[in-house]
């Protein structure tokens, strides 16, 4: 049995591991909830521009960002999430099922696309003509 702290950005945490015999790997005995967040970070001063919550658990959704101003992820929820890059408010977001990839992003025949693998699809939006 091994037991210690975890340190996170949520501060110090209680654990114990132990093996499970049954199964012949070991078994996290302490639950673990958390909150994910997608933070802005001024990379000169390492100061936190904003944070957005996306949910208790780990995410898996990779990020984009556009020269437009717009950053995709996904939320925990199992949504597609566009935010505005200077402030993370939410813009718009679409139910899609669980993210487990970065969003692309295209352009074809002058028009911006976004493109995101959740679950077993593929889905693809275009973005407003600017």
């Amino acid at each position: 049995m091994i037991s210690g702290n975890a340190r996170s950005c949520l501060g110090a945490r209680k654990f114990t591991w132990s093996p499970l015999t049954q199964f012949n790997s070991p078994k996290l005995l302490s639950t673990f909830i958390f909150k994910s967040a997608i933070r802005a970070i001024d990379y000169r001063t390492g100061a936190i521009k904003w944070n957005h919550d996306i949910g208790e658990g780990a995410g898996t959704a990779g990020v984009l960002t556009t020269e437009s101003g717009l950053t995709f992820t996904g939320d925990i929820a199992g949504n597609l999430l566009a935010l505005r890059t200077s402030d993370g408010a939410t813009l718009w977001h679409a139910a899609t099922g669980r993210i487990g990839n970065s969003p692309v992003t295209y352009e074809f025949d002058g028009r911006q696309y976004v493109v995101v693998g959740a679950g077993s699809s593929l889905y693809a939006w275009s973005l407003p003509q600017m």
